[in-house]
């Protein structure tokens, strides 16, 4: 990942004495560039921008690069791709964030022994169509009739959900082969009033009863604990949906409420 740091930045941090957080970014593999945004208008191919100026976020946008702005109480800036107030929230996992979600590139969230779990990108579209079909989603909300309009739904998705939330629906491939195999991953949900989080999975037939589902939901729990620190997780699924039931408590899921729709719950 190349990165543009902004003329003023580059001076006072050139300044500093000992470790700083460009060092960490080198240290991870990112490159450093250190020019003037005229030179920056005369440069090709993919990079993130870092500056406290205005004028130089707004050519860098004007460029189509993505942007992060540190601003101040005495100074805001709108438009940029991601602002903050200190410098130390700028670390490899934000930079990689914001790249990420303006070139489109998916995120991989976790992996486990058979398989890799990654944010959805719109060329999954086709895939999910026959995971979806012969009545393997008739539980879960219905896909749109045509794949574009499905497309820019996850287009959308990407950029906003994932950008905002940093979580969602993920898609889930199988290592061995490469394929999406089915969808899984965690979303806002209300429960009595109150926002609850909700883990949500579906694999497609050919790759059920491979114990995959449960691969997936076990390995999306365990990050949600680790790495989002939440305590709690609930799943809803249809009455009628036995098989969704018998995975939740096999995951080790309490049944709060039964009904049309059953609620499960996991302390973590």
């Amino acid at each position: 990942m190349n990165l543009w740091i902004g003329k003023k930045l580059e001076e006072k941090w050139r300044k500093k004495e000992g470790k700083n957080w460009n060092t960490d970014l080198q240290n991870a593999g990112c490159c450093i560039l250190w020019y003037s945004s005229y030179s920056l208008k005369r440069r090709e191919g993919k990079l993130l921008c870092i500056t406290d100026s205005e004028e130089e976020m707004k050519i860098a946008k004007e460029l189509g690069y993505p942007c992060i702005c540190i601003e101040t109480e005495e100074k805001r800036i709108y438009g940029a791709d991601c602002v903050t107030d200190t410098e130390e929230a700028i670390d490899t996992k934000l930079c990689q964030s914001v790249y990420n979600r303006h070139y489109g590139i998916p995120a991989v969230i976790l992996e486990t022994g058979r398989l890799q779990v990654r944010e959805t990108i719109p060329e999954d579209a086709e895939a999910f169509y026959q995971i979806y079909g012969n009545g393997n989603g008739e539980y879960l909300e219905q896909l749109p009739e045509q794949v574009e309009e499905e497309k820019e739904i996850l287009k959308n998705y990407f950029q906003k959900i994932y950008g905002f939330y940093g979580y969602g629906m993920w898609t889930v491939t199988e290592k061995k082969s490469g394929k999406v195999i089915g969808r899984a991953g965690v979303e806002n949900e209300e429960w009595e009033g109150q926002p609850v989080l909700g883990i949500g999975y579906i694999i497609g037939r050919e790759w059920q009863r491979k114990g995959y589902a449960f691969e997936a939901a076990s390995a999306i729990l365990k990050y949600v604990k680790e790495e989002m620190g939440e305590e709690y997780v609930y799943l809803k699924t249809d009455k009628e949906n036995t098989a969704s039931a018998a995975l939740a408590k096999k995951l080790g899921f309490q049944m709060k409420r039964e009904g049309k729709r059953c609620w499960f719950l996991k302390k973590l």
